[in-house]
């Protein structure tokens, strides 16, 4: 019973110890962001990044290619959330055609507790598409100046 007792107030002392130092990586990529982060961030910057680079998006996303004029130009995101296995879902839609929904998974690569690289590792024309007009998002906008083009 002695013996018992000692494992259970180890395993006891070991989960503490574990629960202690473990931190999620979503937790180190997001858990100091403020409201502005979530208009305003690298993830976004990526995704900007790849849509100018039409060799990579020919290369990459063949699907694509009957797009690539539109998706040079500036996006707005519509709707940002972590995704469960890490980085960042992007939803975005370009005012000149805003019923083409789009949608990104940026992974925030983590070294050594802290976001090193981003990765944008699914980028998809959506099956749905967005409500919104080209209208209705540019008087979003005029009412929340955080959102911007990209």
């Amino acid at each position: 019973m002695k013996r018992f007792l000692l494992l259970a107030l180890l395993l006891v002392g070991f989960a503490d110890l574990c629960s202690a130092q473990t931190v999620s990586l979503n937790e180190i990529r997001f858990g100091n962001w403020t409201d502005d982060d979530w208009y305003d961030n690298a993830y976004f910057r990526q995704v900007r990044t790849l849509l100018n680079d039409t060799e990579t998006l020919k290369a990459e996303y063949p699907d694509l290619k009957p797009h690539l004029q539109l998706l040079r130009s500036p996006f707005v995101v519509v709707e940002a959330q972590e995704a469960v296995f890490g980085g960042l879902f992007v939803d975005f839609v370009f005012p000149k055609s805003p019923n083409h929904h789009f949608r990104a998974w940026v992974y925030g690569v983590v070294e050594n507790n802290k976001v090193t690289d981003y990765e944008v590792r699914y980028l998809a024309l959506e099956d749905d598409e967005c409500p919104l007009t080209g209208e209705a998002i540019a008087s979003a906008m005029k009412r929340e100046p955080r959102l911007k083009l990209w």
